[in-house]
């Protein structure tokens, strides 16, 4: 059951993450229960990808923008204007085997290339993309030693990510300025991506193959989440969700903050984030 309190709570955190709240533990230690009851009896915690460890969701909106421009350079669109747009058609589509395909089909429509198959616009894509995601993509602020202090506590980690097996595999083996700070395969025992499941979020199945694939109980995890259709998914998979500030889902702020278990609003690389309870 989800606890509430009363009031605003707030607890100072060091640059390392999680486990500098031992150090002021005695100083804040009301505070630091509410954060640290989530991790009692915990055995794993499962991280979403973008939008959560990277700063990814706004590189999206680009390669939308990019991929418009080489399709009609007629075409100029706002960024908001693009998300709204892929969340619309993503959503009206997340039934079928590729929500992706049916975007690709509408973009081209929108770009006057009726010639092209949603299969060329999508292989154009994802060109882009891992043009930008190589380059571009990095860890979100203190990030890095925020994951490293939770494998210290002995928590087993994983990512359960709609993104696709390619995309992944270029943060995992190409982006040098991600692999510099850390790599994902030395510290996740396990990666599941969209190309392993038949639906995604926010349906749960991601999070459940997960908790099997780990031989662990939905009760025993807490999920790391940016995003309301995560939230969602990571509930109706019976597990409790701690939400990572991400300016992307501010369109579902109040959604998430009545659905979320704890908040993280902070800022890992300050010296003194808050952790808030809704």
């Amino acid at each position: 059951m989800k606890k509430t309190f009363s009031g605003a709570f707030h607890l100072e955190i060091e640059r390392n993450g999680v486990s500098d709240i031992m150090s002021s533990m005695d100083s804040v230690s009301t505070d630091y229960s509410l954060v640290e009851s989530l991790l009692v009896g915990k055995k794993a915690v499962i991280f979403d990808m973008d939008g959560t460890i990277i700063d990814s969701i706004g590189i999206w909106n680009r390669v939308d923008q990019v991929l418009m421009s080489e399709l009609n350079p007629a075409v100029q669109t706002e960024e908001a204007e693009v998300q709204r747009r892929r969340d619309r058609i993503l959503a009206g589509h997340k039934g079928t085997e590729n929500p992706y395909l049916a975007y690709c089909r509408e973009l081209a429509d929108a770009c006057e290339r009726r010639e092209l198959s949603s299969e060329d616009v999508l292989a154009m894509r994802h060109r882009i993309a891992h043009e930008l995601l190589e380059r571009e993509i990095d860890f979100k602020p203190g990030m890095v030693a925020f994951i490293k202090s939770l494998k210290a506590r002995g928590l087993r980690l994983a990512i359960a990510s709609t993104t696709n097996a390619a995309n992944m595999a270029v943060y995992r083996t190409r982006n040098r300025r991600m692999m510099d700070q850390l790599l994902l395969d030395d510290v996740f025992e396990l990666i599941v991506t969209r190309d392993q499941v038949s639906r995604l979020k926010p349906d749960p199945e991601v999070f459940q193959l997960v908790v099997e694939k780990m031989g662990v109980k939905a009760d025993e995890v807490v999920v790391l989440e940016d995003a309301l259709v995560g939230v969602q998914a990571a509930q109706a998979a019976g597990m409790q969700v701690a939400v990572v500030y991400d300016r992307y889902s501010d369109k579902d702020r109040d959604e998430i903050e009545r659905l979320a278990d704890v908040l993280l609003y902070r800022n890992l690389s300050a010296s003194a984030p808050s952790v808030r309870e809704p």
